[in-house]
Formats: structure tokens, C-alpha cells, sequence
């Protein structure tokens, strides 16, 4: 994984991860982007995205607490 999103994995260990009864307060409360350029996807490697995105979903699975919640990721232009 590219350091550049390992960092960003010990950013996100420091969030506190919102449970809520209201899915659109804990998505509201839950919700992180990240940005990438084309030059940086191509130095940064796809697997190496995928990785991170993995390591995302393990991080939020492990702070919730609960054994059940969803986890949403957009990989494209739209999603910023």
C-alpha cells in the first residue's frame, strides 16, 4: 500500500465511528473523502487503492462495535 494511504489509515484512527438508529445521521456522521488525480492513481497503483479501501471497511468494522454496518465507497469522477 502506498504510504500515502497509510497515512490517511492513522488519520482515520483517531474518528470516532457515530452508531445511529437514523441511517442518515449515521451516514451523515460517518461520512470521509479522499481525492485523487489521474497522475496520482497511476503512481499510487490500483491495488494499492484497493488495499486502502479494504483497510477502510476493516478500520470502520472495528471502531463500530456492532457486528453489522454498512460500508459505502465511490471510486469515480462523481464521487469527488
Amino acid at each position: 500500500m502506498h504510504n500515502t494511504f497509510r497515512r490517511w489509515l492513522v488519520e482515520l484512527e483517531e474518528m470516532v465511528v457515530i452508531c445511529a438508529e437514523d441511517i442518515h445521521q449515521e451516514a451523515a456522521q460517518n461520512i470521509v473523502s479522499f481525492g485523487v488525480n489521474q497522475d496520482l492513481l497511476v503512481e499510487w497503483s490500483e491495488d494499492s487503492v484497493i488495499e486502502f479501501i479494504g483497510e477502510c471497511a476493516n478500520l470502520y468494522h472495528r471502531k463500530s462495535g456492532v457486528s453489522e454496518m454498512l460500508f459505502y465507497a465511490w471510486f469515480d469522477e462523481q464521487a469527488g
